[in-house]
């Protein structure tokens, strides 16, 4: 199978992908397994060995009696195994070494990836060299609140007495860095009957490396086997980087530097971020109160109406959004009458595309789908309604992701 990219270097992007020939739209570009994957660091308390949550009672594995497992008949046939014969080594002697007991891994189970990842440096040599490669921000974090956070982590590894011949007093530091900047969000299995899963973090080396744009270049999936494929989503030239969009591409470009800013330490400067229309689709303008036909967008001097030109104060534009934004939050987003009466109000103040208003349309475009699907006989009404909100919704998908994208299926 032919090559389909390259890893180059920039002091803009770091390492990163290019395309090593022409792609076309639909073309797999990569497809890996993740050289770890577990629990978040806030995760709620799941089997150590499939990751199905563990809502009432857990066994403990027989061989090293330290891995919360599921109760029972254990873990279902179908599930990945993730409790290794390597990591039930190392919990048993940690237990005959340390007296490490199944509840101070339950209470420490957050960082369970982390030793996860340690386990690697013995026997995953190229790939924790790869991994200690990725983007860690260190100095960023140091003494912020994310820095204090993630001590806890350190001191329970040093607790284990896993550091005591490391040179490097930064180790589990880095290690958790380039866990929350690289890794991709997975979902583990559902619990049968109930449906609940908890979400999981898997770090895969190729697919960290791609560079990040607001108007991304590919589409990514997770399958249940924790497989991630990346497709081109349009056409991408050899020499043209790999881009995947680390924000939700529905989301205001306010919100989403803030979201890039805090979870990746950068500043976004793609083309959707530089200009102030989002592409024409005025997604973060209001309407402009003084023509009522202009559409007013922020800016460095405050917010400039396209039409009349009228500079209006960043506090009355502003507070009117800020209002809308905590009313939204208010409604019951599964009330049909609730999310219309929402759109009617706020489609005064807001231009058409704001991402207010497409959170909310998309909101009730689920609840008519559902609404739809009980019905034996919707009305035509119901449908006409659904149909003219897929409408108002596609242009706006289509512009900001363009080509094959989850949102537009």
């Amino acid at each position: 199978m032919s090559i389909k990219y390259e890893i180059q270097q920039s002091e803009k992007f770091g390492r990163y992908l290019t395309a090593a020939k022409d792609l076309r739209a639909g073309e797999t570009i990569l497809s890996e397994q993740p050289f770890v994957l577990g629990p978040s660091s806030d995760t709620a308390l799941v089997c150590f060995n499939c990751y199905l949550p563990v809502i009432s009672k857990f066994f403990v594995c027989k061989s090293c009696a330290v891995a919360p497992i599921c109760p029972d008949d254990g873990c279902p046939d179908t599930n990945a195994k993730f409790h290794t014969k390597a990591e039930c080594d190392f919990f048993r002697d940690l237990k005959l070494t340390k007296g490490i007991s199944p509840m101070t891994m339950v209470q420490n189970v957050g960082s369970l990836t982390v030793l996860r990842v340690l386990l690697k440096k013995n026997t995953d040599l190229q790939g924790w060299a790869e991994f200690m490669q990725l983007e860690k921000h260190l100095e960023e974090r140091k003494n912020s609140e994310v820095w204090q956070y993630c001590q806890n982590t350190v001191k329970f590894v040093e607790s284990l007495g896993l550091l005591e011949n490391n040179t490097d007093e930064d180790l589990v530091q880095k290690i958790c860095a380039i866990i929350d900047i690289n890794s991709f969000e997975a979902r583990g299995p559902p619990m049968p009957g109930i449906g609940c899963s908890e979400f999981l973090r898997g770090v895969y080396l190729k697919a960290a490396l791609m560079a990040h744009d607001c108007t991304g270049n590919t589409h990514l999936s997770i399958n249940d086997n924790n497989l991630l494929v990346c497709h081109a989503s349009v056409d991408i030239k050899k020499g043209e980087a790999i881009y995947f969009n680390y924000t939700d591409p529905l989301k205001g470009t306010t919100l989403r530097q803030q979201h890039l800013l805090i979870g990746k330490y950068f500043m976004c400067t793609c083309a959707r971020c530089s200009d102030v229309t989002e592409i024409s689709t005025y997604l973060s303008s209001a309407i402009c109160p003084q023509c009522k036909t202009g559409y007013a967008t922020e800016g460095d001097k405050g917010w400039v109406c396209n039409k009349c030109d009228k500079v209006l104060p960043s506090e009355i534009i502003g507070y009117k959004v800020q209002c809308c934004s905590e009313k939204l939050d208010a409604i019951n987003k599964k009330d049909e009458k609730e999310l219309e009466e929402y759109i009617r109000n706020v489609s005064l103040v807001l231009a058409p595309n704001h991402y207010l208003l497409l959170d909310a349309k998309q909101c009730l475009a689920g609840v008519l789908r559902d609404a739809i699907n009980r019905e034996p006989r919707p009305t035509k009404k119901l449908m006409r309604r659904k149909i003219e909100l897929c409408q108002e919704l596609l242009p706006i998908i289509e512009t900001l992701s363009p080509g094959i994208c989850r949102t537009t299926g």
